[in-house]
């Protein structure tokens, strides 16, 4: 039989107790537990889990509940399995997948988003870089290494966009948790912790001399939506996002009226230049839209 004690101090090996039990130690400080039996003749190793997050009296209390299902004349393992497939079915039928779940929380959270989440900036990380990994997955059966595994690709290469998703991806599971789901926001952590640090230093990129600002303007003539969103943002010295958010109906005459979700509220008074450029796109709702 053995003690607490001397599991621990136990180098590798393995380490029988009673009834079929035994430990496996592939080091010192970590093993699991097995269960060793025979049915219809054949000899079968049934898992208990790992040492030391499963103790010794708990694989015990395993050990003796499957011993109870060998003595009623049926397969430990095989009756663990329809357990496990019994309570997924039925787990399969409350727990929303995690797609489902993040729209669910993108929905709760557009009225804090800037233009009410119109532009689905906030959900695209998600919508890039997990949902195609662990989508489909019911939010109580994702692990830590299963968020890894959807950002280990892009997590040294692009890690700003990578960290936006891994930090979205621990607000699902966050809000799924207190709106009673089985979700563990942990999972994120411990994914993070498992993808490493990263030293990212940022790239700046240098602005424009005033000077050439006129030939830029000239050499964006292509016609595209880039080029007529960055003429437009020139011309009236709005930032991107108020650029790119405008829309058509908020231009009355000579006047563009700026609304407080796309930037500071205000109101423009703009020229020909910057009426033809929103005439051109004018009959959309947005004239830029094709550029987020």
């Amino acid at each position: 039989m053995l003690t607490v004690r001397e599991i621990k101090a136990a180098p590798a090996g393995r380490y029988g107790d009673a009834g079929g039990l035994s430990l496996i130690k592939t080091r010192q400080d970590s093993g699991k537990w097995n269960f060793r039996y025979s049915f219809l003749g054949t000899r079968r190793n049934m898992g208990l889990g790992s040492w030391p997050e499963v103790g010794l009296a708990d694989a015990r209390r395993e050990r003796d509940r499957w011993a109870a299902v060998l003595r009623a004349g049926r397969d430990p393992i095989t009756e663990r399995k329809e357990e496990r497939a019994a309570t997924k079915a039925q787990r399969d039928k409350t727990d929303p997948t995690f797609a489902e779940m993040a729209q669910l929380v993108f929905e709760a959270r557009k009225a804090t988003l800037r233009g009410g989440g119109e532009r689905g900036r906030w959900f695209s990380p998600l919508e890039r870089h997990v949902l195609p990994h662990i989508g489909k997955m019911c939010v109580s059966e994702i692990t830590p290494q299963d968020i890894k595994g959807a950002l280990a690709p892009i997590w040294r290469t692009k890690f700003p966009t990578a960290e936006k998703a891994l930090q979205r991806t621990r607000i699902v599971l966050h809000e799924g948790r207190l709106m009673g789901f089985g979700c563990d926001p942990f999972s994120a952590e411990a994914a993070q912790r498992m993808l490493g640090a990263v030293i990212h230093t940022p790239k700046h990129i240098p602005a424009t001399p005033w000077q050439d600002m006129p030939a830029l303007y000239a050499r964006l003539n292509a016609g595209t939506v880039g080029h007529e969103c960055l003429r437009f943002m020139m011309l009236t010295l709005v930032r991107y996002m108020g650029c790119a958010g405008a829309r058509a109906a908020e231009v009355e005459g000579d006047v563009w009226t700026v609304p407080p979700d796309q930037w500071r509220p205000h109101r423009l008074t703009i020229g020909p230049p910057v009426r033809d450029l929103v005439g051109r796109g004018g009959r959309s709702a947005h004239p830029f839209q094709l550029l987020l």
